[in-house]
């Protein structure tokens, strides 16, 4: 998969409408930028330096699919995903 860089996106996003003149989105898609940042450092920070595969672990039957509870670690997952979101892991 491909990496995107949300912020980068809503930047220019922001951007474009700023030079529009359409000021009422610009806002909310300040706030969703703002919150979208702390999600992505929110989530690095609890995952931390996840090194597979000491680190690795498997959550027990939480969801009810045999491969996401017991072989799919969560913390590899996060990793990957705050990847292809333009976060180091």
């Amino acid at each position: 998969m491909s990496r995107v860089d949300p912020i980068q996106v809503l930047d220019s996003q922001i951007a474009e409408l700023r030079a529009s003149g359409d000021t009422g989105n610009v806002e909310n898609l300040l706030e969703v930028r703002e919150a979208f940042a702390a999600l992505i450092e929110a989530a690095a920070r609890a995952n931390g330096d996840h090194h597979a595969p000491h680190d690795c672990y498997a959550t027990g039957p939480l969801t009810g699919d045999p491969y996401r509870d017991l072989v799919e670690c969560p913390g590899c997952v996060l990793a990957a995903t705050l990847a292809r979101c333009g976060s180091q892991p």
